[in-house]
């Protein structure tokens, strides 16, 4: 059966929050923002419009990103789920909707900042991000 689906590649807006279903199942609820790149003259880059997504995550993946804390606010992720399109009605009585996510699959983005961003700093756990030098060689 065919069906819409997604890769977004962006960073986490809003710590994920952990839910049970009415049947026990876990499930976690977090947005993620995307932002685009916009080609600016010959070389030159700067960050496009930013789309938001509500996403949802199942199971023990849910669980996972939750109880060893490796998903919050500001965290990089790349995910993989299908489209779905939630509606309900505002206070006001009118019609709302929403482009969420399903996810499939989330894993973390290491990142290191650009020099001119903080000297090459990395994030925690990162072992692709170098501490210096000109070595580009894998962590292993």
């Amino acid at each position: 059966m065919p069906r819409a689906t997604v890769t977004l590649d962006g960073n986490v807006g809003r710590d994920p929050e952990l839910t049970f279903s009415k049947t026990g199942k876990p499930f976690a609820r977090f947005s993620v923002a995307v932002t685009d790149r916009v080609k600016v003259g010959d070389n030159d880059w700067q960050d496009g419009d930013t789309t938001w997504y509500e996403i949802t995550v199942f199971g023990k993946q849910a669980e996972d990103l939750i109880e060893e804390d490796r998903l919050r606010k500001g965290s990089k992720v790349v995910l993989q789920g299908r489209l779905k399109l939630d509606k309900w009605e505002g206070r006001d009585g009118e019609e709302r909707s929403t482009l969420a996510v399903v996810a499939d699959w989330v894993g973390l983005k290491p990142w290191v900042r650009k020099e001119s961003q903080g000297g090459g700093k990395r994030q925690p756990g990162d072992p692709w991000a170098t501490s210096g030098g000109d070595d580009d060689s894998p962590p292993f």
